[in-house]
Order: C-alpha cells, then structure tokens, then sequence
C-alpha cells in the first residue's frame, strides 16, 4: 500500500496493510538512509491503529510537527493515555474543551502567540468565571504539548502570578458561592433521586471532605464498630491535599452500614458510582440547576461544613484536623499525645447538629432506592423524626437525569 492510498497520514508517518495481513503497520521513511521502514502495531482495527500510530509518532525523534492545534492536544493526550496517566489524560481533555471553545477546532499552532493568549486568558476569567489557577494549568498543559514537538515556548507565560497580574485580581482568587441551609435542604430534595449523587453529598457533608476524597471513599476504608474513616485509601500516597481519618456523625454512620460497594474505583471497591471528579461535577450541576442554585459547585459543600463547624464552637485546631489542613504530628505539641476521638468529637457533634436542623427526611430517601430503613438496619430511628414533615406535593417524584 503506498502513501497516497493509506487511510491515515501523520506526523511524518502513515498507516499501511501489507499485501495478506490482516494488522495494521506504522510505515514511514528513514532520514538517514532514505529507506521505507515499518512497524506492526499488532491490530487490524483502524482506531486502534490511528491512536497507535499517534502515540508512536509523538514519542518518535523523527516526527514532524503538526500544525493544527486539535492534532497537537490529541497527540499530547494519547501520550498520557499511553504513559497509563489517567488522571492526567482526562484533565488534559478538558484543559483541550477550554482552548477549543476559544480558538475553534480548526485553529493552528501559528495562530498562538502572546496576544491571542492574553485574549484568552481575559475571556476564560470574565466569560467562563476561571481562575487564575486554573487558566494557568490548561496553558501548561498546552506548554508540554508544545515542548512535545521542542516547538518554541519561551514566550508563554503560564504561572498562576502573572495571569493573575495581567487580570489584576489576586492569585488565589475563588468563586466559590457559599450555600445557604436552604440550598443545601434543597439540593439534597432532588439528590434523593439519583442514589450515587444522594451518597456522595452525605458523605461530603457527614466528612467536609474534598469532592474526590468523597468519590473514593469505600467499605475498606471505613471501621463501622470505631465509626471512623480513613479517608485515604490504602496504596494512594498523601500529597499537599491530605486526607484524613474522620470519625463519622451519627446519621451518616447509620446510612454507611447500609451501604454495599456500587463501582470498582482506582483505589479499590466505592460507595458511589463516579469514576472521576468531572464525572460528579456534571450530574451535580444537573441536580443544582433543578433546585435552582446553578452558582453551587461539588466544593461548596466543603466551605459549608467548615462554616457551620465555626458557628458551633468547634475550636480551630479540631477543625484544621477535620478538614485536613492539620496533619497528626504537624507540630512538636502533637507527638506528645494520640489525637483521640473525645478530642475530635465536637466536629462529628456539630456537623450532626447541623444535619438535624435542615429537617432531612432519610425515610423517604430509603423508599425511592428501595433498600431497607436505617431503623430496620440499626434499631435507631435516622434523626429526621418519626413521620415526613416537608409537604412539598411534588417530593418523591423519581427524575430521570440524562
């Protein structure tokens, strides 16, 4: 098969299929001898060649660089796809979204330079409400792209100080809206529907975890007799954003027992069924938007707890503890003593205060996924009192989501 009849050419490599086989071969010309060479990819699928071929390519010294910026973000994120990073692969693919909904899927490498990125840096913070931070991971995302190929990048200017420096706002700014107990009652109303996003705001709101630590959570990390959860699974390494052991308030204890493992997740056996962050994220905006909160993000949730722990008394250090801003032994007065649950108690206590005042109602959660009551599982009522007191004539009425 010569070049002009292959089905797919690129980077300076093309697909081929020799004359009885059924796999596909990358085939491309050798620099130094002039010659053709080629490679089996081991596949007689044609996606699964054009991936292959994109990955070779990308990690070849000989590839030629693209000039469309679609075929240089695809080719950075199968390189991550390959390098089994994904994590990585899937931020990389909405860090692409970001920059096509600007430039346009059609738009070329020459088309980047310094004024087309500062445009894009003031669209992305007053259109799409980014913040420095995050404008400042999708143009490094599109650095490494670029140095991919030892494309030019020296006039790229990525750190999170100077994007906050030309948008004159502070470098850490957030625009994170605070909920109030209404919004969260009535989030939680439309959640019931929908069992995977239901058990993920329990447990962000029982934790005041971060939104992923709440994805990971599963039965191997949770010690139902102690009612403590060790909200770093084992085999993940801690990083600056430290997940620690909680003890669980008393509503989200019962609700745990009754819970089964629904999905296989990175770090084991979960209680929910998202795979990722952005996963969650979409079906919480379509939960948020029904109640009519569509400013509310996953990270909300976390802010709240944090605030009605404070309105509660409950001391700095505890919820510094609670939160994970504070790591057991963090400081020379921590290793003199075990951190206990009676110390750590007023957290669980206020944040169980706090759900008994939004007036839930487990009971009807229960009937709408069809699994037994937290009554009958446990002996104890669920704290929601002994009858449903919200009248709302349309509450219990299962919403399909897309």
């Amino acid at each position: 098969m010569r070049r002009n009849e292959s089905p797919f050419d690129y980077g300076g490599f093309w697909l081929t299929r020799p004359y009885g086989r059924s796999n596909w071969y990358i085939t491309w010309a050798d620099r130094r001898t002039g010659k053709g060479r080629r490679k089996s990819l081991g596949t007689p699928d044609l996606d699964e060649a054009k991936d292959g071929l994109i990955a070779f390519a990308a990690t070849s010294a000989s590839a030629e660089p693209p000039q469309a910026l679609a075929t240089l973000l695809l080719s950075y994120k199968t390189r991550r796809l390959a390098m089994k990073r994904t994590k990585s692969e899937e931020t990389a693919s909405w860090n692409s979204n970001r920059l096509f909904r600007f430039f346009g899927r059609d738009a070329l490498i020459s088309d980047l330079d310094e004024i087309s990125i500062e445009e894009f840096i003031i669209w992305a913070h007053t259109e799409r409400g980014n913040a420095p931070s995050t404008i400042g991971r999708t143009l490094r995302d599109l650095k490494a792209a670029l140095n991919l190929f030892k494309i030019d990048t020296s006039w790229l200017k990525t750190t999170d100080d100077r994007i906050a420096e030309l948008l004159g706002v502070p470098k850490n700014v957030r625009q994170t809206y605070r909920p109030s107990d209404e919004d969260v009652r009535s989030f939680l109303l439309e959640a019931m529907t929908i069992p995977s996003i239901w058990r993920w705001s329990l447990i962000a709101l029982g934790t005041g975890c971060r939104p992923q630590a709440a994805i990971d959570l599963g039965p191997g990390q949770v010690q139902l007799e102690e009612g403590l959860a060790h909200l770093n699974p084992k085999g993940r390494r801690q990083n600056k954003k430290y997940r620690p052991e909680v003890y669980l308030p008393p509503f989200l204890l019962r609700e745990v027992r009754g819970w089964a493992a629904v999905h296989e997740g990175e770090w084991g056996p979960q209680y929910v069924g998202y795979s990722s962050y952005y996963g969650l994220r979409s079906t919480f905006r379509r939960v948020a938007e029904r109640a009519g909160i569509e400013k509310m993000t996953p990270y909300s949730f976390r802010h709240k707890v944090a605030t009605e722990m404070r309105e509660r008394g409950v001391d700095l250090e505890i919820r510094e503890f609670q939160l994970g801003h504070r790591r057991p032994g963090g400081s020379s007065s921590d290793s003199y003593g075990e951190i206990s649950k009676r110390f750590l108690s007023p957290a669980p206590d206020a944040i169980q205060e706090w759900m008994e005042s939004l007036d839930i109602d487990f009971e009807l959660a229960h009937s709408l996924h069809n699994v037994p009551s937290a009554v009958s599982r446990s002996g104890r009522n669920t704290g929601a009192g002994d009858e449903i007191r919200t009248h709302d004539p349309n509450l219990g009425k299962v919403v399909l989501y897309p």
